[in-house]
């Protein structure tokens, strides 16, 4: 990839004969690399070796992609570039080098390899451009290779590798160039990460297809991606509903050239999409799909109100709304149709109404509730900026607890709870409430549930019963009970296999927390005596938690699950007489 002119070759690339040679270099190393590596139990399993392809900039990105590709290398696209993530990720056996063009943090030295030789922004001649037509991507017998691993965006769950063949891809991209209309004579604003399956896509493979012209940056802000939209002249902008709020105050005139605007990976809100027509003279496209699926449909917001399936993708409904996809570019070996976790409603005509998701209602005490419309009463709100809602189960007759993560500059929690309780039922009450000046949303605008749980985890469990207090405010609560949440943070990393809640956990988060909430003048612990583990407590557990004063500012305390006694000890506060 060079750029078209000469004078944009450092901001943009396009399929030319110098991307050919750069990767065909660079796969040069990566076969060295291969050879000299220890895979004798890859081979015997008759997988290929791996990559992990870190690169920001398009370019080195899209030449480590090719060089792997063309040596029967898997390419493993990280979910984050944070260091404990590739350092995670990185554990696989199977790999056998980390691509990187600058930033290896995380990384083994002995594993790295700095691609910038190859790819670096260096001024390159466009006298291949005719070569380059004949030159496509997929040159070498590899469509049903499975050579990319790909990984969920955690919104849900926890992250998960999803395996891609290149023919799928393949397949994939040319649907979504016919159906959308990208051509050559294209040139692609992008402002998402290659490592994520949407900005693969759309920022690499389907430029390489169509010969098409995307930017190396990846601008976030709304200045940025006015700058890199202006000097590329840039006819496609791709991005997410995140971004598009950000670059919603841009003046008329500031996106001059563009005729699309491409969003996927989150809903996006009908007024904002008439906004940006009206404002940029512009179409607004929404993509939906998923990791595992890719592309299941297009909608334009302004003057469509159904999703209208790609070309070879058939739908269908089942039970409760799901919706049933089958397209060639599903995972191989999955199920016939592939059951996604959307709720739409079918039209005679084909097209569907996304009605939600299925993880979006919940029961919570035999009520369904919807998380959604729980999200769109806290953004009623004046001095709400940006909102979260989440469910996770609990035991007892409840079955479900909501909880929400908002950012507001001005709002506390107390106001935040007294405004919604005009709102919302008391079933749909979020128990857990966090303010924070910003939602952690990742590079595809999209909040991993961890980070939400995280968020909402520390530094306390909330008691189910936190009003009952002794009758003698002197002396500590005699009991309380709490359920501990199987999202809780305290869980992360501790016996992954058999989930258990650390004793330190035990000692701070379930006897000393809740008791300084309702007794602030015990002032901390100073001294702990006779402590004892008997039962570990586990994700869901209900437990119920006694105290004692004793002589001396001591505390006796105990945990029960059930009958079944967890933990006691004996506890000295520094405020306590």
């Amino acid at each position: 990839m060079t750029a078209a002119t000469p004078t944009a070759n450092a901001d943009s690339i396009t399929l030319t004969a110098a991307m050919a040679e750069a990767a065909h270099g660079l796969w040069l190393t990566v076969n060295a690399r291969v050879a000299a590596a220890n895979l004798g139990g890859a081979a015997e399993a008759n997988v290929a070796p791996s990559a992990l392809l870190l690169c920001r900039d398009r370019f080195a990105f899209t030449v480590s992609l090719l060089a792997c590709w063309r040596a029967g290398v898997r390419a493993i696209l990280p979910p984050s570039g944070l260091p404990a993530i590739v350092a995670q990720v990185q554990s696989d056996a199977r790999i056998c080098m980390v691509l990187h063009d600058g930033d290896a943090a995380g990384v083994s030295e002995d594993l790295a390899l700095d691609v910038r030789r190859w790819s670096d922004k260096q001024p390159m001649s466009t006298a291949g451009t005719e070569v380059a037509a004949k030159t496509t991507l997929w040159p070498w017998p590899l469509d049903d290779a499975a050579l990319l691993a790909v990984y969920t965006s955690g919104s849900t769950s926890a992250y998960r590798p999803c395996e891609k063949s290149v023919g799928q891809l393949r397949r994939e991209v040319m649907a979504l160039a016919a159906a959308i209309g990208i051509g050559r004579s294209d040139r692609l604003a992008v402002t998402v990460p290659p490592q994520h399956l949407y900005g693969l896509l759309f920022g690499v493979l389907l430029p390489l297809a169509t010969g098409a012209t995307v930017s190396r940056e990846t601008p976030l802000h709304a200045p940025t991606v006015a700058r890199v939209v202006r000097e590329l002249s840039a006819t496609v902008l791709v991005t997410v509903p995140a971004h598009l709020h950000a670059i919603q105050p841009l003046a008329p005139g500031q996106l001059v050239g563009l005729r699309t605007m491409i969003s996927s990976t989150a809903p996006l809100a009908e007024p904002l999409a008439m906004e940006l027509t009206a404002r940029h003279s512009v179409t607004v496209i929404a993509v939906l799909g998923a990791t595992e699926t890719g592309g299941i449909a297009l909608r334009r917001p302004v003057d469509q109100g159904t999703w209208t399936p790609l070309p070879q993708v058939e739908v269908d409904v089942g039970l409760d709304g799901q919706l049933f996809v089958t397209s060639p570019w599903l995972p191989a070996g999955g199920p016939r149709p592939w059951p996604t976790d959307d709720r739409v409603a079918l039209r005679d005509d084909g097209t569907f109404v996304h009605v939600g998701r299925r993880d979006d209602v919940v029961k919570i005490g035999g009520k369904r509730i919807a998380l959604s419309l729980v999200r769109a009463a806290i953004l009623d709100i004046a001095g709400v900026d940006d909102a979260a809602v989440i469910a996770e189960a609990v035991a007892g007759s409840r079955g479900a607890r909501i909880g929400a993560v908002v950012a507001s500059k001005t709002l506390d929690v107390e106001t935040l709870r007294r405004s919604l309780r005009g709102r919302l039922d008391d079933a749909a009450m979020p128990r857990r409430l966090r303010i924070v000046p910003s939602l952690p949303r990742n590079a595809t605008g999209k909040l991993p549930r961890a980070a939400l749980l995280s968020l909402l985890g520390s530094p306390q469990l909330v008691p189910d019963n936190e009003a009952l207090e002794s009758e003698n405010r002197s002396i500590p609560l005699r009991a309380l009970t709490l359920t501990v949440p199987a999202g809780f943070h305290r869980f992360d990393g501790h016996f992954p296999e058999a989930s258990v809640l650390p004793g330190v956990s035990v000692l701070h988060d379930v006897v000393v927390a809740p008791l300084l909430r309702h007794r602030p003048g015990l002032g901390h612990p100073v001294e702990v005596r006779r402590l004892k583990f008997r039962q570990v407590v586990r994700p869901l557990d209900t437990v119920a938690v006694g105290y004692k004063a004793l002589d001396g500012g001591w505390v006796s305390f105990t945990v029960h699950c059930g009958e079944a006694l967890c933990a006691s000890g004996h506890l000295r506060f520094a405020g306590a007489a």
